[in-house]
Protein backbone atom coordinates (compact mmCIF):
# COMPACT_ATOMS: atom_id res chain seq x y z
CA UNK A 1 0.00 0.00 0.00
CA UNK A 2 2.62 2.12 0.71
CA UNK A 3 4.62 1.94 -2.17
CA UNK A 4 1.31 2.24 -4.13
CA UNK A 5 0.60 5.42 -2.61
CA UNK A 6 -2.46 4.18 -0.77
CA UNK A 7 -1.29 5.58 2.46
CA UNK A 8 -4.58 5.43 4.73
CA UNK A 9 -4.58 1.92 3.72
CA UNK A 10 -0.97 1.35 4.78
CA UNK A 11 -1.14 3.33 7.59
CA UNK A 12 -4.14 1.03 8.83
CA UNK A 13 -1.97 -2.14 7.92
CA UNK A 14 1.04 -0.84 10.21
CA UNK A 15 -1.46 -0.40 12.96
CA UNK A 16 -2.85 -3.84 12.45
CA UNK A 17 0.95 -5.27 12.71
CA UNK A 18 1.03 -3.32 16.05
CA UNK A 19 -1.96 -4.73 17.42
CA UNK A 20 -0.80 -8.19 16.85
CA UNK A 21 2.81 -7.28 17.70
CA UNK A 22 3.19 -3.55 19.77
CA UNK A 23 6.90 -4.29 20.06
CA UNK A 24 7.54 -4.68 15.67
CA UNK A 25 9.95 -1.51 15.54
CA UNK A 26 9.71 -1.55 12.04
CA UNK A 27 5.46 -0.95 12.02
CA UNK A 28 6.45 1.60 14.64
CA UNK A 29 8.65 3.57 12.69
CA UNK A 30 6.68 3.11 9.39
CA UNK A 31 3.02 4.11 10.84
CA UNK A 32 5.29 7.48 12.79
CA UNK A 33 6.96 8.55 9.43
CA UNK A 34 3.16 8.03 8.05
CA UNK A 35 1.59 9.78 10.63
CA UNK A 36 3.79 12.74 9.55
CA UNK A 37 2.70 12.48 5.91
CA UNK A 38 -0.96 12.04 6.47
CA UNK A 39 -1.16 14.88 9.81
CA UNK A 40 2.04 16.92 9.58
CA UNK A 41 3.55 17.88 12.91
CA UNK A 42 2.91 21.57 12.48
CA UNK A 43 -0.34 20.82 13.03
CA UNK A 44 1.14 20.78 16.69
CA UNK A 45 2.27 24.32 16.30
CA UNK A 46 -0.60 26.27 14.34
CA UNK A 47 -2.96 25.10 17.59
CA UNK A 48 -0.68 26.19 19.68
CA UNK A 49 -0.51 29.54 18.54
CA UNK A 50 -2.40 31.29 20.67
CA UNK A 51 -2.32 34.76 18.76
CA UNK A 52 -3.82 33.31 15.98
CA UNK A 53 -6.75 31.82 17.68
CA UNK A 54 -7.78 34.54 19.45
CA UNK A 55 -7.92 36.52 15.96
CA UNK A 56 -9.95 34.09 13.92
CA UNK A 57 -12.18 33.66 17.52
CA UNK A 58 -12.80 37.21 17.17
CA UNK A 59 -13.76 37.29 13.91
CA UNK A 60 -15.98 34.66 13.73
CA UNK A 61 -17.81 35.74 16.66
CA UNK A 62 -18.65 39.23 14.65
CA UNK A 63 -19.36 37.41 11.30
CA UNK A 64 -21.38 34.46 12.57
CA UNK A 65 -24.87 34.62 13.99
CA UNK A 66 -27.99 31.78 14.47
CA UNK A 67 -28.95 32.66 11.20
CA UNK A 68 -25.49 32.13 9.45
CA UNK A 69 -24.74 28.65 7.64
CA UNK A 70 -21.32 28.02 7.53
CA UNK A 71 -18.56 26.71 5.26
CA UNK A 72 -15.30 25.89 6.96
CA UNK A 73 -12.78 24.55 4.12
CA UNK A 74 -9.94 22.26 5.86
CA UNK A 75 -11.47 21.07 8.77
CA UNK A 76 -8.13 19.72 10.55
CA UNK A 77 -8.96 19.83 14.04
CA UNK A 78 -12.20 21.05 13.64
CA UNK A 79 -11.38 24.20 15.73
CA UNK A 80 -13.08 26.81 13.63
CA UNK A 81 -16.01 25.12 12.81
CA UNK A 82 -16.24 24.69 16.81
CA UNK A 83 -16.07 28.45 17.14
CA UNK A 84 -18.76 28.80 14.78
CA UNK A 85 -21.07 26.91 16.69
CA UNK A 86 -20.17 28.91 19.82
CA UNK A 87 -21.03 31.60 17.83
CA UNK A 88 -24.17 31.02 17.46
CA UNK A 89 -24.89 28.71 14.18
CA UNK A 90 -26.50 25.76 14.08
CA UNK A 91 -25.59 25.01 10.64
CA UNK A 92 -22.03 24.27 9.67
CA UNK A 93 -20.33 21.71 6.94
CA UNK A 94 -16.45 21.54 7.45
CA UNK A 95 -14.91 19.57 3.71
CA UNK A 96 -11.22 17.44 4.46
CA UNK A 97 -10.03 16.11 1.43
CA UNK A 98 -7.67 14.08 4.06
CA UNK A 99 -9.03 10.63 5.34
CA UNK A 100 -7.19 10.33 8.24
CA UNK A 101 -7.41 13.97 9.39
CA UNK A 102 -11.54 14.13 8.34
CA UNK A 103 -11.25 11.10 10.83
CA UNK A 104 -9.73 12.98 13.88
CA UNK A 105 -11.90 16.25 13.16
CA UNK A 106 -14.84 13.72 13.71
CA UNK A 107 -13.76 12.48 16.77
CA UNK A 108 -12.64 15.76 18.13
CA UNK A 109 -16.14 16.85 17.03
CA UNK A 110 -17.42 15.00 18.48
CA UNK A 111 -15.91 14.62 21.80
CA UNK A 112 -17.10 18.02 22.24
CA UNK A 113 -20.80 17.13 21.85
CA UNK A 114 -21.13 19.22 18.66
CA UNK A 115 -21.57 16.12 16.39
CA UNK A 116 -25.31 17.43 15.95
CA UNK A 117 -24.42 21.16 14.74
CA UNK A 118 -21.16 20.55 12.48
CA UNK A 119 -21.34 18.18 9.50
CA UNK A 120 -17.79 16.37 8.19
CA UNK A 121 -17.66 15.69 3.95
CA UNK A 122 -14.37 14.26 3.54
CA UNK A 123 -13.90 16.03 0.05
CA UNK A 124 -12.09 18.82 -1.30
CA UNK A 125 -14.48 21.84 -1.40
CA UNK A 126 -13.74 22.10 -5.15
CA UNK A 127 -15.84 18.60 -5.38
CA UNK A 128 -18.63 19.95 -3.33
CA UNK A 129 -21.75 20.11 -5.06
CA UNK A 130 -24.40 22.26 -4.25
CA UNK A 131 -27.97 20.38 -4.18
CA UNK A 132 -25.98 17.31 -3.55
CA UNK A 133 -23.52 17.96 -0.28
CA UNK A 134 -25.64 21.04 0.49
CA UNK A 135 -28.95 22.03 0.12
CA UNK A 136 -28.11 25.55 -0.67
CA UNK A 137 -25.01 28.02 -1.02
CA UNK A 138 -23.18 29.35 2.15
CA UNK A 139 -23.87 32.98 4.12
CA UNK A 140 -20.02 32.15 5.26
CA UNK A 141 -17.19 30.55 4.04
CA UNK A 142 -14.02 30.74 6.23
CA UNK A 143 -10.76 28.47 5.94
CA UNK A 144 -6.84 28.84 7.28
CA UNK A 145 -5.09 26.33 4.31
CA UNK A 146 -2.52 29.60 4.56
CA UNK A 147 1.15 29.38 4.76
CA UNK A 148 3.82 31.37 5.62
CA UNK A 149 3.63 33.48 2.05
CA UNK A 150 0.17 33.28 2.61
CA UNK A 151 -0.18 31.67 -0.77
CA UNK A 152 1.22 27.99 -0.87
CA UNK A 153 -1.44 25.58 -0.06
CA UNK A 154 -3.78 26.67 -2.51
CA UNK A 155 -6.14 29.08 -0.90
CA UNK A 156 -6.46 31.41 -3.60
CA UNK A 157 -7.87 28.88 -6.30
CA UNK A 158 -9.90 27.65 -3.63
CA UNK A 159 -11.28 30.68 -2.56
CA UNK A 160 -12.22 31.72 -6.20
CA UNK A 161 -13.40 28.54 -6.65
CA UNK A 162 -15.82 28.76 -3.13
CA UNK A 163 -16.88 32.58 -4.12
CA UNK A 164 -17.90 31.96 -7.34
CA UNK A 165 -19.88 28.26 -6.52
CA UNK A 166 -20.53 28.12 -2.56
CA UNK A 167 -20.57 31.47 -1.21
CA UNK A 168 -24.25 33.38 -1.07
CA UNK A 169 -24.50 37.14 -3.16
CA UNK A 170 -23.55 38.95 -0.60
CA UNK A 171 -21.95 36.47 1.69
CA UNK A 172 -18.28 37.17 3.94
CA UNK A 173 -15.54 35.46 3.45
CA UNK A 174 -12.83 34.87 6.17
CA UNK A 175 -10.00 35.49 6.17
CA UNK A 176 -11.10 38.52 3.95
CA UNK A 177 -7.69 39.52 2.40
CA UNK A 178 -3.86 38.93 2.93
CA UNK A 179 -1.06 41.05 2.68
CA UNK A 180 2.31 39.83 1.64
CA UNK A 181 4.70 42.02 3.52
CA UNK A 182 8.98 42.46 3.14
CA UNK A 183 11.96 44.65 4.93
CA UNK A 184 15.39 44.55 3.98
CA UNK A 185 17.22 42.23 6.51
CA UNK A 186 19.93 43.15 7.86
CA UNK A 187 22.75 41.39 9.11
CA UNK A 188 23.41 39.56 12.54
CA UNK A 189 24.99 36.11 13.65
CA UNK A 190 22.00 34.12 13.88
CA UNK A 191 20.55 34.89 10.48
CA UNK A 192 24.26 34.15 8.94
CA UNK A 193 24.22 30.84 10.67
CA UNK A 194 20.60 29.93 9.28
CA UNK A 195 21.80 31.01 5.71
CA UNK A 196 25.44 30.95 5.11
CA UNK A 197 29.08 28.81 6.13
CA UNK A 198 32.07 29.90 6.45
CA UNK A 199 34.80 28.25 8.06
CA UNK A 200 34.27 25.26 9.98
CA UNK A 201 37.06 23.96 12.79
CA UNK A 202 39.75 26.63 10.17
CA UNK A 203 38.71 25.11 7.45
CA UNK A 204 37.13 27.24 4.41
CA UNK A 205 34.16 25.53 3.66
CA UNK A 206 32.35 28.83 2.21
CA UNK A 207 32.08 27.29 -1.46
CA UNK A 208 29.34 24.91 -0.14
CA UNK A 209 27.10 28.36 0.00
CA UNK A 210 27.22 28.16 -3.91
CA UNK A 211 25.07 24.58 -3.96
CA UNK A 212 22.49 25.55 -1.34
CA UNK A 213 19.39 27.13 -1.65
CA UNK A 214 18.82 30.97 -1.54
CA UNK A 215 15.13 30.87 0.35
CA UNK A 216 15.64 29.80 4.39
CA UNK A 217 12.54 29.57 6.93
CA UNK A 218 13.61 31.95 10.07
CA UNK A 219 14.10 29.62 13.02
CA UNK A 220 11.87 30.66 15.84
CA UNK A 221 12.97 32.74 18.62
CA UNK A 222 15.67 34.70 15.91
CA UNK A 223 15.13 38.29 16.04
CA UNK A 224 16.52 39.57 13.11
CA UNK A 225 17.70 43.06 12.49
CA UNK A 226 15.47 45.06 9.78
CA UNK A 227 17.42 47.62 7.94
CA UNK A 228 13.62 49.12 6.11
CA UNK A 229 10.01 49.74 6.87
CA UNK A 230 8.39 46.82 5.84
CA UNK A 231 6.24 47.60 2.73
CA UNK A 232 3.20 44.89 1.38
CA UNK A 233 4.11 43.99 -1.82
CA UNK A 234 1.17 42.10 -2.64
CA UNK A 235 -2.33 42.26 -1.42
CA UNK A 236 -4.83 40.01 -2.13
CA UNK A 237 -9.04 40.33 -1.67
CA UNK A 238 -10.72 37.37 -1.02
CA UNK A 239 -13.68 38.81 -2.50
CA UNK A 240 -11.75 40.34 -6.18
CA UNK A 241 -8.69 38.25 -6.22
CA UNK A 242 -8.57 36.48 -10.23
CA UNK A 243 -5.63 34.05 -9.49
CA UNK A 244 -3.20 35.89 -12.31
CA UNK A 245 0.49 36.13 -11.80
CA UNK A 246 1.76 39.39 -10.75
CA UNK A 247 5.25 40.73 -11.20
CA UNK A 248 6.28 44.37 -9.92
CA UNK A 249 9.42 45.76 -8.59
CA UNK A 250 9.12 47.71 -5.41
CA UNK A 251 12.04 50.12 -3.73
CA UNK A 252 12.96 49.14 -0.20
CA UNK A 253 14.54 53.03 1.77
CA UNK A 254 17.22 51.72 4.21
CA UNK A 255 15.90 53.08 7.28
CA UNK A 256 19.97 53.03 8.63
CA UNK A 257 23.32 52.04 7.23
CA UNK A 258 24.22 48.55 7.39
CA UNK A 259 24.58 45.39 5.53
CA UNK A 260 21.66 44.11 3.47
CA UNK A 261 21.63 39.98 3.54
CA UNK A 262 18.45 39.94 1.80
CA UNK A 263 15.06 40.48 2.05
CA UNK A 264 12.64 38.97 4.62
CA UNK A 265 8.84 38.47 3.79
CA UNK A 266 6.29 37.95 6.02
CA UNK A 267 1.79 38.15 6.47
CA UNK A 268 -0.49 40.06 7.76
CA UNK A 269 -4.37 38.62 7.75
CA UNK A 270 -6.81 40.67 7.14
CA UNK A 271 -9.50 37.98 9.26
CA UNK A 272 -13.03 40.63 9.31
CA UNK A 273 -12.73 44.67 9.10
CA UNK A 274 -10.03 46.30 11.58
CA UNK A 275 -9.23 41.94 12.73
CA UNK A 276 -6.23 41.38 11.99
CA UNK A 277 -2.97 39.17 12.78
CA UNK A 278 0.42 39.71 11.89
CA UNK A 279 3.42 37.69 12.00
CA UNK A 280 6.32 40.57 12.22
CA UNK A 281 9.15 38.77 12.95
CA UNK A 282 10.83 41.66 15.55
CA UNK A 283 7.39 41.36 17.23
CA UNK A 284 5.32 37.87 17.09
CA UNK A 285 6.17 34.56 17.46
CA UNK A 286 4.60 32.62 15.22
CA UNK A 287 3.14 29.66 13.83
CA UNK A 288 4.00 30.90 10.29
CA UNK A 289 7.47 31.18 9.88
CA UNK A 290 8.99 34.38 8.03
CA UNK A 291 10.92 33.49 4.55
CA UNK A 292 14.06 34.75 4.03
CA UNK A 293 15.18 35.83 0.28
CA UNK A 294 19.22 35.42 0.67
CA UNK A 295 20.83 38.04 -1.85
CA UNK A 296 23.70 36.67 -4.48
CA UNK A 297 26.30 38.88 -2.36
CA UNK A 298 25.46 40.84 0.86
CA UNK A 299 24.53 44.84 -0.16
CA UNK A 300 26.48 47.47 2.23
CA UNK A 301 23.63 50.20 2.16
CA UNK A 302 23.48 54.26 3.64
CA UNK A 303 21.10 55.33 5.13
CA UNK A 304 18.69 56.33 2.85
CA UNK A 305 19.62 54.05 0.04
CA UNK A 306 16.93 52.45 -2.27
CA UNK A 307 17.05 48.89 -3.07
CA UNK A 308 15.01 47.38 -5.95
CA UNK A 309 13.42 43.94 -5.33
CA UNK A 310 11.57 42.28 -7.96
CA UNK A 311 8.58 40.32 -6.62
CA UNK A 312 6.59 37.77 -8.20
CA UNK A 313 3.66 36.26 -7.18
CA UNK A 314 2.31 33.12 -8.70
CA UNK A 315 -0.71 30.98 -8.41
CA UNK A 316 0.56 29.04 -5.06
CA UNK A 317 3.67 30.64 -4.33
CA UNK A 318 6.01 33.93 -3.83
CA UNK A 319 9.24 34.69 -5.14
CA UNK A 320 11.18 37.98 -3.90
CA UNK A 321 15.19 38.93 -5.47
CA UNK A 322 16.76 41.84 -5.79
CA UNK A 323 17.16 43.95 -8.89
CA UNK A 324 21.33 44.05 -10.72
CA UNK A 325 20.64 48.74 -10.05
CA UNK A 326 19.59 50.09 -6.82
CA UNK A 327 19.75 54.03 -6.52
CA UNK A 328 22.20 55.06 -3.66
CA UNK A 329 20.71 58.77 -2.37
Amino acid sequence: FLHLGRLDEALDSFKSALALDPNHVSSIMNANHLAGQLIPAWHVTMLNDQQRNEAYFEAIKAVVDEDSSVLDIGTGSGLLSMMATSSGSSSVVTCEASKKIAEAGTKIIAANGLSGKVRMINKFSKDLSVGEDCDDRFDIVMSEILSSEYVGEGVRPTTIDARERLLKPGGRIIPERGEIRAALLGDSDEVRNTISISTVNQFDVSIFNDFTQTKFTLPHGIRPKLLSEAVSVFDICSYTDQGDDRHLKIGLKACEAGLCLGVIQWIRIHLFEDITYENKPEECSSHWAPQIYVFENPILLREGSILDIDAYLFKDTVWLRESKTFADS
